[in-house]
């Protein structure tokens, strides 16, 4: 009889592109099995067509009505195996009311009982990656791999190549590089490597960022700033010269789909999500040394340290790199 398997995966972009291995080391182990996964509505294009997983079950979990819906959902069919990727004691709480019969995950927030296998957390900080493998590791499950690239579904997106993309954008205002820094190093390629500029954003950064940067550049630019989906995003991150982007999701997407990649860091470290791509890519860190990560100490000395770095030492780190010397 066919094994029935539900996955109940993580939150953001970033962190559901780091769930790819284990979601193939599934693939893997359980040849003949049904592999379901639950994520946010957002990203269910995401994996649509991807061969690790048979289907998606896409939720807007936050409200107690889409939470019984689910639960309903998961009661009105067999669930031999679940994985919680998701740390949350709700999401554990999910699975044993929707009846899934096994249900592996870290003990996390005290859970265990809502488990029928719990996994003890590691005791060290590791790459969120390495995190979510140690789970199917002690589980029994070997990993197939450990990055994670794939390809999106195709999109024949036209824009005047070469180019280079900007994201600007982040859910958290510290992990920024200003516009303005955004702006000089979009005239500096542009004159020194004839690239187009294209600037990346969700619909809500498309004034307060994306027109920002379109202004404060004196060469021209294109500001796609909401007006692209997931996929059409990542055939453009695919296609381009060089992206250039903070600690974020569609950073992520780029180095999953293979793109030349330029990440800045700065409250938060490399070492604990940095890509995990196929692609070439070189880091700039401009935090190394603090305390704790995410670094959110107001007394911090480095509290603005994405707003030291200069464009002037990112365009040296690209032309010393020479990623754009074959592109022009």
């Amino acid at each position: 009889m066919k094994i029935h398997i539900v996955v109940f995966n993580l939150n953001w972009l970033g962190d559901i592109l780091f769930s790819v291995p284990n979601l193939r080391a599934l693939r893997h182990h359980y040849k003949e099995s049904h592999i379901a996964c639950i994520i946010p509505s957002a990203y269910r294009d995401l994996f649509e067509g991807q061969t690790f997983i048979d289907e998606i079950i896409a939720v807007n979990d936050r409200s107690p009505y889409e939470k019984i819906k689910l639960i309903r959902h998961l009661r009105s069919r067999r669930w031999d195996i679940g994985f919680l990727f998701h740390r949350s004691k709700t999401r554990a709480r999910i699975f044993k009311w929707g009846g899934v019969r096994e249900r592996i995950g870290y003990n996390t927030h005290r859970r265990s009982k809502l488990l029928t296998t719990a996994i003890a957390e590691p005791s060290n900080a590791l790459h969120k990656m390495d995190y979510l493998l140690g789970l199917i590791k002690n589980y029994g499950i070997e990993p197939v791999c450990n990055d994670y690239s794939f390809v999106p579904p195709f999109q024949d997106i036209q824009f005047p190549r070469p180019y280079v993309v900007f994201h600007p954008g982040s859910n958290w205002e510290p992990k920024k590089w200003p516009t303005h820094h955004y702006a000089k190093l979009g005239d500096h390629l542009s004159q020194k490597f004839k690239m187009n500029i294209i600037i990346t954003g969700v619909h809500s950064e498309k004034s307060c960022l994306g027109s920002m940067l379109e202004s404060q550049m004196k060469q021209k630019c294109v500001n796609l700033c909401g007006k692209t989906n997931l996929i059409e995003l990542a055939n453009i991150l695919k296609n381009a010269s060089l992206v250039v982007a903070g600690d974020t999701g569609p950073m992520h997407l780029a180095a999953a789909v293979g793109a030349p990649l330029l990440p800045l860091y700065g409250p938060t470290s490399p070492e604990l999500n940095g890509p995990r791509g196929k692609g070439v890519s070189r880091i700039i860190w401009k935090n190394p040394g603090c305390k704790t990560y995410p670094c959110a100490d107001k007394s911090c000395p480095h509290e603005h340290c994405l707003h030291d770095l200069s464009s002037e030492e990112v365009f040296q780190t690209i032309e010393n790199w020479g990623i754009l010397n074959a592109k022009q």
